[in-house]
């Protein structure tokens, strides 16, 4: 089963961060964590056989976690989709090639882009 667990931490310092991301990679059941925008900072990405095995993880990995004013758990019902993981695109670094009149960027997986003016 899945479940996404939604944590605030109690304060966001450099300090606190990486202790709570140190913590998170100890636990096994714990499949991806992601530091998010919104209303929970931290988004964690749970698998566990049942029921039990999910509340033994949070009795012995999530409710541990120091510095987390909140835990939030939801679990999902049925998998609609899973893809592959899609490349990322690193932000546009243009520059522009004064001999040629060509501005480049940064495409995905690394590629410049070439664009002519």
């Amino acid at each position: 089963m899945t479940v996404i667990v939604q944590i605030t931490p109690e304060s966001l310092t450099e300090e606190m961060l990486s202790r709570f991301e140190a913590q998170i990679g100890k636990c096994p059941n714990i499949r991806g964590c992601y530091l998010m925008t919104g209303s929970a900072d931290y988004l964690l990405r749970i698998e566990a056989k049942d029921i039990a095995d999910f509340e033994r993880t949070h009795k012995e990995a999530l409710s541990r976690l120091s510095g987390v004013a909140r835990i939030q758990s939801h679990f999902a019902l049925c998998q609609v989709a899973q893809r592959q993981r899609v490349p990322t695109m690193a932000a546009p670094q243009k520059m522009l090639n004064p001999d040629k009149r060509q501005v480049s960027g940064c495409g995905s997986q690394g590629e410049k882009d070439i664009i002519t003016m």
